[in-house]
C-alpha cells in the first residue's frame, strides 16, 4: 500500500473561519431593516433579504431570478439601470449603495443594498412646503416682518421690511437690531441696550405692542412706525423674537391734517358764526331802531359773514371734486390778457382799501381753458398776493408764451402760456414752498388765524390747474416777494375747438 498524505490543518482553520464570517454575513443581512439583495449585472435578482421580499409582498425564493426591472416603475428602472451603469465603472451612488464584487471562479455581480426612504422623502417634501409657503407668505405680506436671535441679532426678514427701512434683506441678516435700526427716538434722544422696547421684551420672554415708535432707515432718516413683538418659542424655550411692524409715517400725516382742518374749519365757522349772532342780536333788541346807520352796518357785516360761510362750503366741496376729477370743465378759447384783466376788476376794491395797484403784461398767445376755473385761481392767487404784501406795494400780472412743462399735452412740449402773480410781499421759506400747496398748509401758521383763510385754497388751484393738463408752483425769497406761476396750453393754431385739449 502506498499512502500519500497531507497536512490540512490550516485548511480547516480556514474553512471554520470562512463558515463562520459567511454565516454573521448572512445573518446580518438576513435581520436588516432594509432592502438588500444581489443581482447579475443584467439586473436580475440572485439573492435577497427577508425583509425586502415581505416589503414587496413577496417570499424570498419568488424573487430569485426575476429581472429587478419588473419591480420598479419606469423612472425607478432608468434610475437603477443607471445605478448598475455606474457600478461597472467602480463607483459608489447614494440613495442606493451599489458595489460590484468578484469571486474567484464566478461571474461578477453586484450586491444593492436599499432602505424604504417613503416616509424620509415625504416628511422632506413637507418641510420644503412649508418652508416655501412660509417664505412666499413673508414676501406676500405688506407689513415689515423679521425675527432676531437672543443676541438680538437679525435671523431672518422679508423683502417688505427690508425695502421700508432702505435694504436688501441679506444686507441686515445677522447683524445686530438695535445699533441698526432701533437706537433712538425720533427726536434723536438714543435708546441704551437695557432700555429698548424689543430687547426688554426679549429678556422677560412677553409680548409686547408699541404704537408710536421709530426706527432708522439706511439713509439716516427716522420712520414711524407701529410694531409687535412676540417671543419665538422651540420646544417651550424662547429661543428669539419675531417683530411685526408697519410704516404709520402717512396715516400720522393725515391725522395732522385732519386735526388741522377741524381747527381750521372750526374757527372759520364759529368766527363768522359769531359776529352774525352779534349783528343779528342787536337788531332783534331794537337798540339800533334809531341809529339807522349802525343798523345797515350791522346788516352789512351779516351778509358779510354769510358769503364768507358759503366761500367756505364751497371751497370744501370744490376741493372734494377737484380731487376726485370731478369738476366739470367747459374749455374753449379765451385770451389771456382778458383773464388777468378780470382778475384785477374783481380785486380792485379790495387792493384800493390796502392802498396798492396792479401792473398787467400780457403778450401770449390764447389758451384753452374754463375761464371761470382759471379765474378761481387767479382771484386766488391775486387775494393772497393782497393779504401777505404791505401797504403801497405793486402786484405785477403777467402772461407769457413758453414750452408746456406740466402734465399731458403739456409737458409734451407743446407750446403753453404761463401765468405769473407777483407780489412785494414778506415772501415764503424755501423748505415750505412746495408744502403750501396741500391741504391745509400755510406760509405761516398764524395765517390763517390772523387773516382768515381754511387752507384749501392753494391746495384748489393746483388740482385745477392739473386738471387742465397744467402745472402750479411758487417762487421766493424771504423779505422781497412771492412769485405764482402756472401753465396752461394753448390754442393750436388751426385746429377747430374739437382738436383742442382733451
Amino acid at each position: 500500500m502506498i499512502v500519500s498524505g497531507q497536512d490540512v490543518t490550516d485548511q480547516r482553520a480556514m474553512e471554520r473561519a470562512l463558515l463562520s464570517s459567511e454565516t454573521r454575513y448572512r445573518e446580518m443581512v438576513e435581520n436588516s431593516l432594509g432592502f438588500v439583495f444581489t443581482c447579475s449585472m443584467e439586473g436580475r435578482v440572485t439573492s435577497l433579504n427577508a425583509f425586502t421580499a415581505e416589503t414587496l409582498g413577496y417570499r424570498p425564493e419568488d424573487l430569485v431570478g426575476r429581472m429587478v426591472a419588473e419591480l420598479m416603475d419606469a423612472t425607478g428602472v432608468a434610475t437603477f439601470q443607471d445605478c448598475l451603469n455606474t457600478v461597472e465603472t467602480n463607483e459608489e451612488r447614494i440613495a442606493v449603495h451599489s458595489r460590484s464584487m468578484q469571486l474567484a471562479g464566478e461571474r461578477s455581480f453586484a450586491i444593492v443594498h436599499g432602505m424604504d426612504v417613503t416616509e424620509q422623502y415625504e416628511a422632506e417634501e413637507a418641510l420644503h412646503l412649508a418652508t416655501r409657503q412660509r417664505e412666499l407668505i413673508l414676501e406676500s405680506v405688506g407689513d415689515g416682518i423679521f425675527g432676531i436671535d437672543l443676541d438680538g441679532k437679525v435671523t431672518f426678514i422679508n423683502e417688505a421690511g427690508a425695502s421700508t427701512l432702505g435694504y436688501a434683506p441679506e444686507q441686515l441678516t445677522g447683524r445686530d437690531l438695535h445699533e441698526l435700526i432701533h437706537h433712538g427716538h425720533g427726536d434723536g434722544t438714543p435708546y441704551s441696550r437695557s432700555t429698548s422696547p424689543i430687547l426688554q421684551a426679549l429678556r422677560r420672554a412677553e409680548p409686547i405692542r408699541m404704537r408710536d415708535e421709530v426706527f432708522w432707515r439706511r439713509n439716516g432718516s427716522a420712520i414711524q412706525v407701529e410694531y409687535s413683538a412676540n417671543p419665538l418659542l422651540e420646544d417651550g424655550r424662547v429661543s428669539g423674537m419675531v417683530v411685526a411692524f408697519q410704516d404709520i409715517s402717512e396715516r400720522r400725516r393725515l391725522e395732522r391734517m385732519k386735526d388741522e382742518f377741524i381747527s381750521t374749519v372750526s374757527h372759520e365757522l364759529r368766527t363768522p358764526l359769531t359776529s352774525l349772532r352779534a349783528s343779528l342780536g342787536l337788531i332783534q333788541s331794537g337798540a339800533l331802531d334809531k341809529r339807522p346807520e349802525k343798523q345797515r352796518q350791522m346788516v352789512e357785516m351779516a351778509i358779510g359773514n354769510c358769503d364768507r360761510l358759503t366761500r367756505l362750503v364751497n371751497d370744501i366741496l370744490d376741493f372734494d371734486g377737484a380731487e376726485k376729477r370731478r369738476l366739470p370743465l367747459n374749455r374753449e378759447p379765451v385770451e389771456a390778457i382778458d383773464l388777468l384783466r378780470r382778475a384785477a376788476d374783481v380785486a380792485h376794491g379790495a387792493a384800493t382799501q390796502a392802498r396798492m395797484e396792479f401792473r398787467i403784461d400780457a403778450k401770449a398767445s390764447p389758451v384753452f381753458a374754463d375761464s371761470e376755473r382759471v379765474m378761481r385761481v387767479l382771484n386766488e392767487l391775486v387775494t393772497n398776493a393782497i393779504k401777505f404784501s404791505p401797504p403801497g406795494t405793486t402786484i405785477q400780472l403777467s402772461a407769457q408764451d413758453t414750452v408746456g412743462s406740466g402734465t399731458g399735452d403739456s409737458a409734451s412740449g407743446a407750446k403753453a402760456v404761463c401765468f405769473t402773480v407777483a407780489d412785494q410781499g414778506r415772501g415764503i421759506a424755501q423748505e415750505k414752498l412746495e408744502r403750501i400747496f396741500e391741504p391745509f398748509q400755510q406760509g405761516d401758521a398764524s395765517d390763517s388765524r390772523a387773516l382768515g383763510g381754511t387752507g384749501l385754497g392753494l391746495a384748489l388751484c393746483r388740482s385745477i390747474v392739473e386738471q387742465h393738463d397744467g402745472r402750479i408752483w411758487a417762487e421766493s425769497e424771504v423779505g422781497r416777494g412771492s412769485r405764482f406761476l402756472f401753465t396752461l396750453p394753448a390754442v393750436r393754431q388751426g385746429l377747430g375747438i374739437e382738436g383742442l385739449g382733451r
